[in-house]
């Protein structure tokens, strides 16, 4: 998921290559980094920020991880029709795949912490393009782009 650069005031915070969110069913954000705490993710970032600057990458990266976890436990699914795409934003995404049931949850969650982020910090990386919601082993995934469309992504977008 992570692919690109967090701006805080103007300067960069965050790099390309930081480790993210490691995405194993589908191009979108789909489960959190393995075990990696924001403490260990900052130590990825070129140059290491420090002072303020460290203070705010981690407490982005605090509402990351707490979203990911929302997410996470509300994904559990029998059928592909069980599973919904709830719209998100930078840094949460471009979207995640969540059991109907809990689809206004996840908004209400995603919308309270991107208000919290969008105060402090402004965001900028590429996502790669999703296809539609299914269920994939009990749990509501994205179909990777091309099972969902002969198109294909447009190119830059």
């Amino acid at each position: 998921m992570w692919k690109g650069a967090c701006i805080a005031a103007g300067t960069v915070v965050a790099c390309a290559t930081c480790p993210g969110p490691v995405v194993t069913d589908s191009p979108g954000w789909q489960q959190a980094a393995p075990d990696i705490t924001c403490d260990q993710q900052v130590l990825h970032v070129q140059p290491i920020p420090t002072g303020e600057w460290r203070e705010r990458y981690v407490w982005k990266c605090l509402l990351e991880h707490e979203f990911e976890a929302f997410v996470r436990e509300r994904r559990a699914c029998s059928q592909s029709t069980d599973c919904v795409d709830v719209h998100t934003y930078c840094p949460f995404g471009e979207g995640v795949s969540v059991a109907r049931a809990y689809a206004q949850d996840v908004e209400l969650k995603h919308r309270e912490l991107y208000d919290k982020l969008s105060k402090r910090v402004s965001c900028k990386y590429r996502i790669e393009p999703h296809g539609a919601p299914t269920c994939a082993s009990g749990q509501c995934a994205f179909l990777p782009w091309s099972a969902a469309s002969n198109e294909g992504p447009v190119p830059g977008k």
